[in-house]
């Protein structure tokens, strides 16, 4: 595996831009805590780059750019040497045996961040959802031995309800950007434009959109939950996100999804409640 130093920097990289993932990692025992430090920062890494480019084909040569790296490592070659994400990633996929398809499934569906169409219906974004959230979920169940049915039909459930809370908690956020990841036919059907997302008045149209992705994140996490008894105990800190989610969306509800309320805002983890659930081995 890679150095120590290296692997410090990609855990204080997920710690800085997927804090929620970070958190559920310190439940990792600490000599494969690293594992997963290196797949979440290749996921910041893919997940930032629409962010940090100015143009779109910019975003979509970087995504070349890992492809060939992908596929480099399946054809036995080296990773590009130095690189802080890159070469550790390759020493993890070999030493774990990740599957390089599962890679390039989630690279593939990063696609759709580059785009200025939003996604145009609630299944488009279901399967958006589950080709990165839930892949990346598979992964890192594979990073931590866990290959069973059960663990990874619990696992890709609580991806999709953590990729849906994560696409309600950032609405205003994108708009402010000219984006949004709320399915295009639900919008039309409240008559809002992305333009009114970054307004509190919009919030009675808006109310209704947002109730029906919450419903969607909601269900999955049941999915999850009704597996829990065959789930494979090591799963679990894949899986603690369903008590993230959870916490998330019970504040949406409670505030009555009015997602400009001050308090929601302002929300942190839940990270009295992810403790206990870790003690007492549920999700």
């Amino acid at each position: 595996m890679s150095s120590t130093p290296s692997l410090s920097y990609l855990g204080d990289l997920v710690r800085q831009y997927d804090r929620d993932r970070f958190l559920t990692t310190l439940f990792v025992p600490p000599r494969i805590r690293n594992r997963l430090h290196t797949l979440y920062a290749f996921n910041s890494e893919i997940a930032r780059i629409r962010e940090a480019v100015s143009e779109p084909i910019i975003g979509q040569i970087r995504l070349q750019w890992w492809r060939d790296v992908l596929s480099d490592l399946e054809e036995g070659k080296a990773p590009p040497k130095g690189h802080p994400v890159a070469e550790p990633l390759a020493d993890l996929i070999e030493d774990s045996s990740l599957s390089i398809p599962l890679f390039k499934r989630l690279l593939e569906a990063r696609k759709q961040d580059l785009e200025d169409a939003p996604i145009e219906t609630l299944s488009g974004l279901r399967e958006y959802c589950r080709s990165t959230s839930s892949t990346l979920s598979v992964l890192a169940l594979e990073c931590l031995g866990v290959r069973d049915v059960a663990s990874k039909e619990a696992a890709e459930a609580v991806g999709l309800a953590w990729a849906l809370t994560g696409i309600l908690r950032t609405v205003r956020h994108l708009a402010l950007a000219g984006k949004t990841m709320l399915p295009a036919q639900l919008l039309s059907k409240s008559g809002l434009s992305i333009q009114e997302l970054r307004s509190p008045d919009s919030i009675e149209r808006l109310r209704p959109v947002i109730q029906t992705v919450a419903h969607e994140a909601k269900n999955s996490i049941d999915a999850a939950r009704c597996v829990s008894g065959m789930v494979n105990h090591q799963a679990l800190p894949v899986l603690l996100p369903a008590t993230l989610s959870s916490h998330y969306l019970r504040d949406m509800e409670r505030k009555q999804y009015d997602i400009f309320h001050r308090s929601l805002k302002r929300q942190r983890p839940a990270i009295v409640r992810l403790c206990w659930s870790a003690w007492r081995k549920i999700y």
